[in-house]
């Protein structure tokens, strides 16, 4: 099980999400020896996911949140959907994605994303819930749609939308030549020839918090994500 450190969840491991809550795993394969995956990972937190959903959890991942082992356990519940629940090493889980129809997502969520762009087409879609613990029923925790697609000659796009319609996330794909002056040097301070594949702008509550860069070092031959801050001055590199 390899072992990631991060601050963040990257545009591109959230489009990955997004691909296999709907079964399309995309960029990430968790077939090989899935079974010894989900064993490595603690009871408790295998335990924890299962208070909060009854589903049977086929994969898992793990990586750093801080000082804390993060896990994500991917899986199907009762009713044949895809699931993936974020569980912290204390046991308590603080995040769960359902793969859903689009017939569930309420009206006013699918024309708040008409309304931002006009022209996207969804190809997944999944409820998000969220919480200090989610296995503890608190009335704080929150609900929403993440509604994964294209837009604009096929550019790819997530966007997180409340049931009243209230877009908070966005994380889409843009072109290099559109990304600000500061970031691409930021970037460049860091890896100097960083060859870039992709770049996801990433937008939290209207505001345009950073860029995340998808490529590689010279001559390597496995991609990485590189998020650089709107101001270009943080950045960090998942290998």
């Amino acid at each position: 099980m390899a072992e990631r450190v991060t601050g963040r969840r990257p545009a591109i491991r959230a489009l990955a999400a997004g691909a296999i809550v709907t079964g399309l795993v995309r960029g990430r394969s968790h077939v090989a020896a899935a079974d010894t995956i989900v064993a490595a990972i603690p009871s408790k937190v295998r335990e924890a996911a299962t208070r909060v959903i009854a589903a049977r959890w086929t994969a898992g991942d793990k990586s750093k949140d801080g000082d804390q082992d993060l896990y994500e356990l991917f899986g199907e519940d009762a009713k044949g959907r895809k699931v993936i629940a974020v569980v912290g090493g204390d046991g308590k889980v603080t995040e769960l994605r359902t793969g859903i129809p689009p017939t569930e997502v309420p009206k006013a969520a699918w024309e708040a994303v008409a309304k931002k762009f006009p022209e996207f087409d969804a190809n997944s879609v999944c409820e998000v819930r969220q919480g200090d613990d989610l296995s503890a029923g608190g009335k704080d925790d929150s609900r929403a749609y993440e509604v994964g697609g294209t837009y604009d000659n096929d550019r790819r796009a997530l966007l997180e939308v409340t049931a009243d319609g209230d877009i908070t996330d966005i994380e889409r794909e843009i072109a290099q030549g559109d990304v600000p002056k500061a970031v691409t040097a930021g970037l460049k301070r860091k890896i100097r020839t960083f060859q870039t594949s992709g770049v996801f702008e990433i937008s939290e509550d209207g505001s345009v918090v950073g860029y995340q860069f998808v490529g590689k070092k010279p001559k390597d031959k496995k991609e990485i994500d590189v998020f650089v801050s709107a101001d270009g001055k943080e950045v960090e590199v998942e290998e």
